[in-house]
């Protein structure tokens, strides 16, 4: 799957080059899809943990290729912030067919990889040394546009790690398996009233106690189903939990309805096992994608079911239509008023820690000599903590209730979020090549950085105006003034730390004026 995330990221952010002009319109796209993709590595890392597969022999074919994934993912989520340039270099040669025919050409290999990696065969030997040759030849051409040198470096890195199926450096990924919780720290984690597991935990407990007490009060012939649909609609976010409810409820009339119909016709058993076994079969098949054309599914077969059973399958359509409305009432409801989360008054927190991820990453990429290992896990903690804050804001437009003009300042704050990610990726993949600044120059940086960044935290912090006097003489130069190329991604995110300070002082006193926003600082939402 994260092969094939990837193969449709790079794929999506190639197609159109000379569209991705417009920020508002091209970047949200693809901030989703290098949503999913970290979110899948996340998801990676806990199974490898969980098998243990520095320990396994049999793991390291697998560990190896995850390592792959990572180089990968690195190098396709570089962007390059000069929309001029792309244009520039388009209209002065073919430049857009040749970068989209490399993208091409990665995109159906990692194809090819997913599939070798889930029927466990060895994969077949790649080149694109012609495609990279007429890549080159464009960069040679036009010295002066960046945007050749910056696509010919990337694929060609991407095109090593395709043809060797090795990762660039050696790192342990399982570096931080000894870094857990004792039993006794952790259980008082997970009891505590702030823990979202004990509040999802005592929410679910309360919605199956009244599910349970409504199906023996009414007397209803399966009152296991309200329970039932309790547990699978409930979800860790209101929309989540609200999508899933209309997809359960729709799902469930349309599946009574078809089975209504074709109970009229005295089917066989044979006839009837043989289309129940199709349903079934086509309704799993569906089931990741289109949870409610599957409940369709599950409906009828469990409807046939009983008809099998006790001949009366047609008594329980009426109440197996009510369970479930009344599941899913009982979901809502409790999504709404037991301990609602609403990821809006997460935002402030999450862009708060996006910021110190941020903050450790400068610190490791400005030192003398970084380890490429503590990089690589300094970078993908400021990539998770970022997909942690554009997921709170995701989310929070799809709450009731919240001030749109808030959301809408947050959207863009994200944003530059993001353009600040992309840059500390670049540089991380810059410093493990050993293109450092001087000493006296990557302090000076360094400083500048963390004034802006702590500025930035405590205009999250303080909530009244002109409490905090923002100190970035810096984030007013030029990004684009002459030197290195690392200076050049310096000056641009302590200009993108600019903006979102000024942002921040606009979004901040269009908060909402309710729930977790109540109280003014930081430290009192961590008590």
């Amino acid at each position: 799957m994260l092969y094939r995330e990837l193969a449709d990221y790079i794929e999506a952010k190639y197609s159109l080059l000379t569209q991705h002009t417009d920020p508002e319109t091209a970047l949200p796209p693809l901030f989703a899809r290098q949503q999913v993709v970290i979110d899948l590595i996340a998801q990676i890392y806990q199974q490898l943990h969980m098998l243990s597969a520095n320990h396994q022999q049999q793991y390291k074919r697998l560990l190896r290729t995850f390592q792959v994934a990572l180089d990968l993912q690195e190098h396709i989520a570089v962007s390059l912030h000069n929309p001029d340039e792309v244009q520039k270099l388009v209209e002065q040669s073919h430049a857009e067919a040749v970068i989209r025919y490399n993208a091409q050409l990665v995109a159906a290999r990692l194809r090819v990889l997913a599939d070798d990696i889930l029927y466990h065969r060895q994969p077949e030997r790649f080149n694109m040394a012609v495609a990279l040759e007429a890549l080159e030849k464009i960069a040679q051409r036009h010295p002066e546009n960046p945007v050749g040198q910056f696509c010919y470096y990337h694929f060609s890195r991407i095109a090593r790690l395709l043809r060797t199926q090795r990762p660039l450096y050696r790192r342990d990924v399982m570096a931080d398996n000894q870094q857990r919780l004792s039993f006794w720290q952790a259980l008082r984690s997970y009891c505590s009233l702030k823990s979202a597991a004990l509040r999802n935990a005592a929410r679910l407990g309360i919605m199956l106690a009244i599910g349970s007490s409504l199906g023996l009060v009414f007397n209803l012939p399966k009152p296991y189903w309200i329970l039932m649909t309790v547990m699978f609609v409930s979800q860790n976010g209101y929309n989540a939990t609200r999508i899933r409810i209309q997809h359960r409820a729709m799902g469930t009339l349309g599946g009574l309805v078809i089975a209504a119909a074709t109970l009229q016709f005295n089917l066989g058993d044979k006839m009837v096992l043989m289309c129940m076994l199709v349903v079934t079969l086509a309704a799993y098949l569906v089931l990741r994608k289109n949870y409610g054309l599957a409940m369709t599914g599950f409906t009828v077969t469990a409807v046939y079911t009983l008809q099998l059973l006790s001949l009366n399958g047609s008594h329980f359509l009426v109440p197996r239509l009510v369970d479930t409305l009344i599941g899913c009432m009982l979901a809502f409801g409790g999504t709404l008023w037991l301990w609602p989360q609403w990821q809006s008054g997460l935002l402030r927190k999450n862009a708060h820690q996006a910021l110190e991820r941020d903050q450790d990453a400068l610190r490791l990429l400005l030192q003398t000599n970084p380890q490429p290992a503590a990089l690589a896990y300094a970078r993908m903690r400021a990539n998770q903590a970022h997909n942690a804050l554009f997921t709170s804001l995701s989310q929070a437009m799809q709450e009731p209730g919240f001030n749109s003009s808030y959301l809408s300042d947050m959207r863009l704050w994200v944003t530059h979020s993001q353009f600040i990610i992309e840059h500390i990726n670049a540089m991380t993949i810059l410093a493990r090549d050993h293109y450092m600044l001087p000493p006296t120059l990557a302090q000076r940086y360094l400083n500048d950085c963390e004034v802006a960044l702590q500025s930035c935290q405590q205009r999250l912090e303080y909530d009244s105006p002109g409490v905090i006097k923002p100190i970035m003489a810096t984030a007013n130069d030029t990004p684009e003034q002459p030197g290195t190329l690392m200076e050049r991604h310096l000056r641009r995110i302590l200009f993108h730390l600019g903006v979102m300070h000024t942002i921040s002082s606009v979004a901040w006193r269009q908060r909402p004026k309710h729930g977790i926003w109540l109280s003014h600082r930081l430290s009192e939402e961590a008590k």
